[in-house]
């Protein structure tokens, strides 16, 4: 389920196996919200197909596609607040990774954390933030 994703490439086939004990995946139909801003965070999503969008209010923010992820910024940062609404674009469906899954892979394999916090900085430098 998640070996074709560039995040986990330096994953051993072990730690894919343990990881994918801890995902499920959802559907959502297009225009459905994921989540809202400032729910609590507790899981990263990363699409598997389709479409998803971050915004706020009616400002989109961004748009994530097939392999990127979402809602990794929660994971890392406190409070474990989401920061942006996301919802799909189009019928969607997202693989869901709880975030202790997440913080127990990054013990050992800091790389991953290092990947996910490069694309949180290339976003607030998109949309100014920080």
């Amino acid at each position: 389920m998640l070996e074709w994703i560039e995040l986990f490439s330096s994953l051993k086939a072990g730690e894919i196996s343990t990881l994918e004990m801890f995902c499920q995946t959802r559907q959502i139909k297009a225009w459905e919200v994921l989540f809202e801003k400032w729910e609590e965070s507790n899981s990263m999503y990363i699409v598997k197909n389709g479409s998803l969008e971050a915004y706020i209010v009616n400002k989109v923010l961004w748009n994530i596609k097939v392999g990127e992820f979402v809602w990794e910024m929660a994971i890392f940062n406190e409070p474990k607040v989401r920061t942006a609404s996301v919802r799909a674009v189009v019928d969607t469906e997202v693989i869901i990774l709880l975030s202790f899954s997440i913080q127990q892979l990054s013990k050992t394999n800091p790389e991953i954390v290092q990947k996910i916090q490069d694309v949180i900085a290339e976003r607030n430098t998109k949309n100014g933030i920080n």
